[in-house]
């Protein structure tokens, strides 16, 4: 089984991570999954609550479905960015599209990474420690930069396959 990473903030607040999915289980398992291993998650459904909760909610990252009913994760990405008195979080794209027309959206919006859907829990977590650095540095965070003052679109050609992690039954020995 494998063990995921907890934060263990003494004196800090827990890092803060908005998960937008319009597939509610999914939204609420990335929450369940993040508040278990230390972060501050909150889910919702549609891209309007999730440029609202993110103008009070302030978060370090964002993980967005790029396809959603209404306003697409790449058009809430821009908006969220786009509120000017928050820093830009750390943007994670998750989708089940691979073309590059899906990797050019990521691209144009400021996503930082992009996942495949499924998205295999450990690898969501690998991204998300980058957010609770890029939150502390000082000075603006929307200028297409990540922590390693690489290009921020670490987008790669393809997409690897994210499997879905096995649970043990417990009865093993």
């Amino acid at each position: 089984m494998t063990a995921f990473p907890r934060l263990r903030p003494r004196d800090v607040e827990r890092p803060r991570v908005l998960c937008v999915d319009d597939n509610r289980d999914l939204a609420d398992s990335y929450e369940m999954l993040l508040d278990a291993c230390g972060y501050d998650a909150m889910a919702c459904y549609d891209g309007v609550t999730a440029v609202r909760l993110a103008a009070t909610f302030r978060p370090h990252a964002c993980v967005l479905d790029l396809s959603l009913p209404g306003m697409d994760g790449d058009e809430i990405a821009r908006r969220i960015v786009s509120l000017n008195d928050l820093p830009a979080p750390y943007l994670i794209c998750v989708t089940a599209q691979t073309d590059e027309r899906a990797r050019r959206r990521c691209r144009d919006a400021g996503f930082h990474a992009i996942l495949k859907k499924p998205v295999e829990p450990a690898n969501l977590l690998r991204h998300l420690p980058k957010a609770t650095i890029r939150a502390a540095l000082p000075g603006p965070r929307a200028e297409g930069r990540d922590v390693d003052g690489g290009p921020a679109s670490h987008l790669p050609d393809k997409l690897p396959h994210s499997p879905v992690p096995t649970i043990p039954s417990g009865d093993e020995s």
